[in-house]
């Protein structure tokens, strides 16, 4: 569908206690309302913003680079 993404990052990683982190969580919510497990990257890597977007941009380069 023309405007809709092919791939969806989820980012954040574990506090302490956490079973899960941040970014499963987000895939996880994203596949319950009808995404496809493949179409959902976790990335739980980050303990503030700018640590999850650098691990971000790393990903999309080497995905959109090849």
């Amino acid at each position: 569908e023309a405007g809709v993404a092919d791939t969806i990052i989820t980012v954040g990683g574990f506090q302490p206690g956490d079973i899960s982190s941040e970014a499963q969580v987000g895939k996880e919510e994203l596949v319950a309302e009808g995404l496809r497990r493949r179409q959902v990257i976790a990335l739980p890597i980050g303990r503030d913003t700018e640590e999850s977007l650098r691990a971000v941009a790393t990903i999309a380069e080497a995905v959109y680079s090849a």
